[in-house]
């Protein structure tokens, strides 16, 4: 009996097929969408059960269900970025058929609507999760130093060549952040007197205590939205190959992530 088989409202592949390529066809991957079959129980004596489709999308876990009712009308109801349970929120519910008459244009459109969605959500989420945490950089570059100093370092003066050093090394780093940005002059100004700052610790600092001021002041540069961390990077590396020789700090430094 069309009562006890929920498959005959099954979609038919001509109409999965229509979905697929309306996915296709927008700017989010259709290779993170799936299909999926579940099967509504229904209303003892009232409704019929009936299997429907599930449209998943892992990246936002993002939900998407189609069910067809009698003479060709659908009923759809949709998350974007959905969490935990909400399938099962979503669809145990019984789908009444009062407010199911969809005709399959309409069902194309509002996939296109949640596709869309989708596609801005996914963006969003990629865009957070590829941003640095700057704090914890921080705090690992802060311990890559200390660790390096604690095993090789002393925290002796600098003699008056070296000072000259750590000057010429400076001008280097003021010179290739120039270069790498285009900032106003007034953030020149903010870069150049932080990095004098360093410089002029190293005349009255131990080598222990102005590598991690100068650690600071290049990590201060970033959380002023003044270089990237990429920028930041660089920097630490050229002052790990260019001043190695004070400190006897081998090794790569932390690493930085390229995005700003």
């Amino acid at each position: 009996m069309p009562w006890n088989n929920p498959d005959k409202y099954r979609l038919s592949k001509y109409q999965t097929n229509a979905i697929y390529r309306m996915i296709a066809s927008s700017e989010v991957a259709v290779t993170n969408f799936q299909l999926a079959w579940r099967i509504d129980p229904g209303i003892p004596f009232l409704e019929r059960p009936r299997i429907f489709a599930v449209i998943r999308h892992s990246t936002t876990e993002s939900l998407f269900g189609i069910k067809q009712f009698h003479k060709g009308n659908f009923h759809v109801r949709y998350r974007v970025g959905a969490k935990g349970r909400t399938e099962e929120k979503l669809f145990t519910r019984a789908w009444g058929p009062f407010n199911s008459n969809h005709k399959w244009d309409t069902v194309l459109s509002e996939v296109q609507k949640w596709t869309s969605k989708v596609g801005d959500l996914a963006r969003e989420t990629e865009q957070y999760e590829s941003t640095p945490d700057l704090w914890e950089e921080l705090n690992r570059s802060k311990h890559f130093f200390t660790s390096q100093t604690e095993q090789s370092t002393e925290n002796a003066p600098f003699t008056g060549a070296e000072q000259a050093d750590i000057s010429a090394h400076i001008k280097q780093i003021k010179d290739y952040i120039n270069a790498t940005h285009e900032l106003t002059s007034e953030q020149v100004s903010h870069v150049e007197a932080r990095l004098d700052q360093a410089e002029q610790a190293s005349r009255r600092l131990g080598r222990k205590d102005w590598l991690m001021t100068f650690n600071g002041a290049v990590f201060s540069l970033i959380l002023t939205d003044l270089i990237t961390p990429q920028t930041a990077q660089h920097v630490i590396m050229m002052t790990i190959h260019g001043l190695s020789h004070l400190f006897g700090i081998g090794g790569p430094p932390p690493h930085l992530p390229s995005g700003g």
